[in-house]
């Protein structure tokens, strides 16, 4: 596929983005307000649940900066492929760093529990970066597999938010 087809093809999912970019920055919002409301969380010092709104932001903002690199004008595959990639490296590094800490005193069962939650962070940002590498070799069905990614990751934060505003000690 040539750069204006690929173009031409992005384009047609600027709308889909520009959704997508508002939702998370929302949620990244709302998020902020479940921590104001919650105020536990942050006071106790609880290490788990300072990890898990730091994870959650994250998830969102990739969202957001993700969206913002699709929606540039005239994209070619590497001017999309090589930020993903970047990304989604990025992502796997931060949530591989977050998944090594462990809290003192935590139950095996909480622990795995917290473990599965960045296993499947890890899970979304491995396709996420293969998406980038398909986007770079110019193949255009590997937008599909972007924007599944996408809402998977969508999907999955908002469920991080959720039992984050549910947390307790």
């Amino acid at each position: 596929m040539d750069g204006a087809e690929f173009s031409s093809r992005v384009a047609e999912w600027q709308s889909f983005y520009a959704v997508l970019a508002g939702a998370s920055a929302t949620f990244a919002g709302l998020l902020f307000v479940s921590l104001s409301v919650n105020t536990a969380i942050l006071s106790t010092g609880n290490e788990a649940a300072l990890r898990l709104a730091r994870h959650t932001f994250g998830c969102f903002i990739y969202l957001v900066l993700i969206a913002l690199v699709v929606m540039i004008p005239r994209q070619v595959p590497l001017g999309i492929g090589i930020p993903l990639f970047g990304m989604g490296l990025g992502a796997m590094v931060q949530t591989i760093r977050s998944a090594r800490v462990s809290s003192p005193g935590s139950g095996v069962r909480r622990l795995m529990r917290e473990r599965s939650l960045y296993r499947l962070s890890l899970v979304t940002y491995a396709m996420m970066m293969l998406v980038a590498a398909a986007l770079s070799l110019g193949l255009g069905f590997a937008l599909y597999g972007l924007v599944t990614v996408m809402i998977w990751q969508f999907a999955w934060a908002s469920r991080l938010a959720w039992d984050l505003l549910l947390f307790r000690e």
